[in-house]
């Protein structure tokens, strides 16, 4: 029988879509990019965006990059860091400009909690982006159902590498043979 539960998160326990290709997304942070003081056309700023998260793609192959190295980048002209808090507030407008749903499944929430009732661990396993994430773990309300969240930004890895899985076992000192994965597309 299992003591722990691992769960993917988008597509298993949220349904969300964005659209990262809207023009209205790259006019809005071009505007916002501006007013920090740094004046670039929307399909500049969009085409700055997809060279950096190329180059980190390919600097980090097989591996997960993190994103708000990326949007720092975007400001490298202002010396702005990765844990600038502009860098998180672009970030986080970026996600909620492209965002077009993000939901719970239903009954989502209600599992998490049944499981926390009968005593079982409850993890988190994400291949995702810290900066998105964590804010919409705590918009839909159930970042504290988890004992421990894991996203792939935070380790350089994402599943199905097995460093990755290795960070969370090894880190809550969990039984891989008591422990289950719960996901969408066979992680």
């Amino acid at each position: 029988m299992f003591k722990n539960c691992i769960f993917d998160l988008y597509g298993t326990l949220v349904d969300i879509r964005t659209d990262e290709e809207k023009p209205s997304l790259w006019h809005t942070l071009s505007s916002r990019y501006a007013y920090l003081g740094v004046s670039t056309r929307p399909e500049v700023l969009k085409a700055r965006y997809e060279a950096y998260v190329k180059d980190e793609e390919d600097h980090f192959y097989a591996a997960e990059i993190d994103l708000t190295r990326v949007f720092a980048r975007l400001f490298a002209s202002k010396e702005i860091t990765k844990d600038s808090p502009i860098v998180l507030q672009f970030a986080g407008d970026f996600r909620k400009l492209s965002m077009e749903k993000l939901r719970l499944y239903d009954g989502a929430a209600e599992l998490l909690k049944r499981l926390k009732r009968e005593g079982k661990g409850v993890y988190l396993l994400s291949n995702a982006q810290r900066c998105f994430t964590y804010p919409e773990l705590v918009e839909l309300g159930i970042a504290e159902l988890f004992d421990a969240i894991y996203i792939s930004s935070d380790y350089g890895r994402k599943k199905p590498d097995p460093v990755f899985y290795q960070a969370l076992l090894s880190g809550e000192k969990l039984d891989p043979k008591e422990s289950i994965m719960v996901g969408n597309d066979g992680c």
